[in-house]
């Protein structure tokens, strides 16, 4: 790999290490706290901004670069998601009582297990 680091050598355990912590684990628990923080639609949107987050690293650290396509590509899937997910009318997405007022779901007999052969 090049890059600014391209003389840096590291155990392959603390790579697997590495990915597994920032990687996984510690983006899970951001997302969890920011939704405590955030509105659902301004967490979404945080959320996809990992897109620009891409190419920022790989311009920095690997002196990528992107033609005017790849730009105009992320832009139009960026600005996709922000208009899908500021495209709400309502506050409420799902009402957390729905349940209590409709009532348990009841299946046709013919469905249930006690008549099947």
């Amino acid at each position: 790999m090049g890059g600014n680091f391209e003389s840096v050598f590291v155990p392959v355990w603390f790579l697997i290490l590495w990915n597994v912590t920032l990687g996984s684990f510690a983006p899970f628990l951001l997302s969890l706290s920011a939704l405590k923080r955030l509105s659902a639609t301004a967490a979404g949107i945080v959320a996809t901004s990992e897109i620009i987050f891409a190419f920022v690293t790989a311009w920095l650290w690997l002196q990528e670069a992107l033609n005017t396509w790849q730009v105009i590509g992320a832009t139009v899937v960026f600005g996709g998601i922000v208009i899908a997910q500021t495209a709400r009318t309502s506050d409420v997405v799902v009402q957390a009582d729905l349940a209590l007022e409709t009532g348990p779901i009841i299946l046709p007999v013919e469905l249930t297990e006690e008549t099947k052969p």
